[in-house]
């Protein structure tokens, strides 16, 4: 699994959770994609788009760790925020999104932490799913697709969800 990861330490070379949360993401046979581009071509976008998904240490408020935690969420990748016991964030609290997952850790729990929240993000990742249309079904969606100007898929994932809070299964 490629996994994007990123700190809220300023200070990110000396810092004992990051560190923590590297060996723990490494010795479960883990691909860290990068931590800062290494190049300037490269940008933490695409770095989180080739990732499966996202991890974020929050244990300090950061304008930049909140955009990119935002952008993995807008681009449904499943994200995990780590903190340390004493550094609960609350604002992530209130977001409901399936793909958004907050685990406490401490640094003798933190392998086990990572290790049980990149398996539920596993089952969480967008799944691809191909399927025949008839000329005419495939007319209807491109049709209202383009006049609703979103993709055929989207159009097709709004339909499903629609569907889903029309007729619940619970």
């Amino acid at each position: 699994m490629r996994i994007f990861f990123l700190s809220s330490e300023i200070e990110r070379s000396e810092d004992l959770s990051q560190s923590l949360i590297f060996q723990a993401i490494e010795s479960l046979g883990y691909t860290i994609t990068s931590q800062k581009p290494s190049s300037q071509e490269v940008t933490f976008a695409q770095l989180i788009h080739k990732s499966d998904t996202c991890i974020f240490e929050v244990n300090k408020p950061n304008y930049e760790v909140g955009h990119w935690i935002e952008y993995a969420l807008q681009v449904g990748k499943p994200t995990i925020l780590l903190f340390l016991d004493e550094h609960a964030p609350t604002i992530y609290q209130e977001i409901e999104d399936e793909k958004l997952l907050l685990q406490r850790y401490s640094p003798e729990t933190c392998q086990n932490a990572i290790r049980t929240m990149c398996e539920v993000a596993r089952d969480r990742r967008d799944k691809r799913f191909n399927f025949f249309l008839s000329p005419r079904l495939l007319h209807y969606v491109e049709e209202t697709s383009k006049a609703q100007g979103v993709t055929k898929s989207k159009l097709l994932r709004d339909m499903i969800s629609s569907h889903m809070r029309a007729h619940p299964t619970d």
